[in-house]
C-alpha cells in the first residue's frame, strides 16, 4: 500500500436540515445576521461585536442581529448591542436550535481562532451564508468556496460591512444560488457519508 493511500480525511458529521427553508426576498425585510457560541472574551472575543454592529449601522444596512448561546458576557452584551436590532435566543438544541438557524440569512464570527466551526456547517445546511473573518481556520476555506465577498479581513469591521452591502446588492436569484452552494458544501458531512468513509 502506498503511503498516500494510508491517510484518509473523514469530514466531521453534521446533523443538518433535511430541506432548506424558504425565505422572503431580502428587498422586503431586514437582513438577519446570526452568531453562535459561548458569550466570552477568550477565543470568541464577543467584546468585538458592538464594533461590528456599529459598522453595519454606519453602512446603513437594515439588519437584525441574533445570538444563540449564553455565557459570562451576556449581561454586558445586552447593554452594549442595540436593543431594537438585537435578539438573544439563549441556548437552544434540537428542533428549537434549527428553527432559529432557519430564520437567518448570514452567520458571522469575531473569534480569535476556530477549527471548522460546526455551527457554520449546521447553518449552511439551512442555506445560511457566511460572513467570515479571515483567521486561518476551516471556516475561511469553506466561505471562500462561495466567493471572496463572503470573507473579510479579520477585525476590519468596515470591510465586513462593505462586503455585506455588496452581497445584498445582488439579485435574489444569485443569493438563492449561493444558498444552494452553501448547502451543497455540507454534503460530505452527512452521518451516512461519515460512517461509510469510516467503514472503508
Amino acid at each position: 500500500m502506498a503511503k498516500g493511500d494510508r491517510i484518509r480525511l473523514i469530514p466531521y458529521p453534521v446533523d443538518g436540515l433535511a430541506e432548506m427553508p424558504t425565505r422572503e426576498p431580502l428587498a422586503k425585510r431586514p437582513v438577519v445576521i446570526g452568531w453562535v457560541g459561548r458569550m466570552q472574551d477568550e477565543q470568541k472575543r464577543v467584546e468585538r461585536l458592538p464594533a461590528l454592529l456599529q459598522a453595519f449601522d454606519a453602512a446603513k444596512i437594515d439588519y437584525r442581529f441574533e445570538l444563540l448561546g449564553d455565557g459570562p458576557r451576556e449581561t454586558w452584551l445586552r447593554q452594549q448591542l442595540p436593543s431594537d436590532r438585537t435578539v438573544f435566543h439563549g441556548r437552544k438544541s434540537g428542533d428549537e436550535y434549527y428553527s432559529v438557524l432557519s430564520g437567518w440569512d448570514f452567520i458571522t464570527s469575531v473569534s480569535d481562532y476556530e477549527g471548522l466551526p460546526i455551527s457554520m456547517l449546521e447553518a449552511f445546511s439551512a442555506g445560511v451564508l457566511p460572513l467570515c473573518p479571515a483567521i486561518g481556520c476551516g471556516g475561511d476555506e469553506y466561505a471562500a468556496k462561495l466567493g471572496e465577498e463572503f470573507v473579510w479581513n479579520a477585525f476590519d469591521f468596515d470591510q465586513a460591512a462593505t462586503k455585506l452591502k455588496f452581497i445584498l446588492s445582488k439579485p435574489e436569484p444569485a443569493l438563492a444560488q449561493a444558498r444552494s452552494e452553501a448547502r451543497a458544501l455540507t454534503g460530505g458531512h452527512s452521518e451516512a457519508d461519515y460512517f461509510r468513509t469510516f467503514d472503508e
